[in-house]
C-alpha cells in the first residue's frame, strides 16, 4: 500500500468479488427468488424449492455468506490501509481517498443489506480480518445495529463520492451519488422511514 494504483487494485477487486457467480447467485435467491414475482419449475432443485419457499437453514446450500464476507473483508481492508497512502503518494489526495473510501462503504453497505434482510442476525465485521491471529468469531448483531450502521456508512458515503467518473462505463458500472442514493432510499423503505424514502427518491 504504497501509492495510489494499489488502493485502486484492491477497489477493483471489490467490484469484481460481487461479480462472482457465488456472490450473483445469493444476490438473485435471496432477493428475487424470495419475492412474489418468481416461481420455481418442476426441473428447479430442491434447494431453491426450498429458498422460494422461504426455508433457509444452514442445511441449504444458498444459504452460505462467505462471498458477502469475502466482499466486505476487502472493503474493510480499503478502510484499513488506503489513508496511509496520503501520506506515501503525493498525488494521492484526502478527497481522491474519500471517494475510494465512500465506494467501499456503499458496497460494504450493500452486501449487510442484503444479508440482514435475509438472515436477519448476522455478524457485523467492520475491521479487516488480516492475520490468522486475528479472533474470527464474530457475535451476531441485531437487525436494528446492522441497518443503523447500514444507513451511517451511505450517509457518509454520499458525501464522498463522485457524481460520475471519466468514462460512461466507469459511471455505469462503480458507485456514484445516485448509486448510493437508490441504496438509500431502498434502506429507508425497508425501515418504513418513509419521509426519508421519498427524500430520496426525489434526490435521484
Amino acid at each position: 500500500w504504497k501509492k495510489e494504483s494499489d488502493v485502486d487494485a484492491v477497489v477493483r477487486a471489490c467490484y469484481r468479488a460481487m461479480q462472482e457467480s457465488d456472490y450473483m447467485t445469493r444476490v438473485i435467491t435471496w432477493g428475487e427468488l424470495r419475492s412474489d414475482n418468481v416461481i420455481t419449475n418442476s426441473t428447479a432443485d430442491d434447494n431453491l424449492k426450498f429458498i422460494n419457499n422461504v426455508n433457509i437453514l444452514p442445511s441449504n446450500s444458498y444459504s452460505s455468506w462467505a462471498s458477502f464476507y469475502q466482499v466486505i473483508n476487502y472493503c474493510n481492508t480499503v478502510l484499513k490501509y488506503a489513508p496511509g497512502v496520503v501520506e506515501k503518494d503525493p498525488n494521492f489526495t484526502t478527497a481522491d481517498l474519500q471517494a475510494r473510501e465512500a465506494e467501499v462503504l456503499a458496497i460494504r453497505a450493500l452486501s449487510y443489506f442484503y444479508l440482514v434482510r435475509t438472515f436477519r442476525d448476522i455478524p457485523l465485521s467492520l475491521e479487516a480480518t488480516v492475520s490468522d491471529d486475528q479472533n474470527l468469531t464474530i457475535a451476531q448483531s441485531s437487525p436494528e445495529v446492522v441497518l443503523d450502521q447500514i444507513t451511517q456508512d451511505l450517509l457518509q458515503a454520499e458525501s464522498w463520492a463522485l457524481d460520475v467518473y471519466p468514462t460512461i462505463a466507469e459511471t455505469k458500472g462503480k458507485m456514484t451519488k445516485d448509486a448510493i442514493r437508490a441504496i438509500l432510499a431502498d434502506v429507508y423503505l425497508w425501515r418504513k422511514d418513509y419521509a426519508n424514502c421519498v427524500t430520496y427518491c426525489d434526490k435521484l
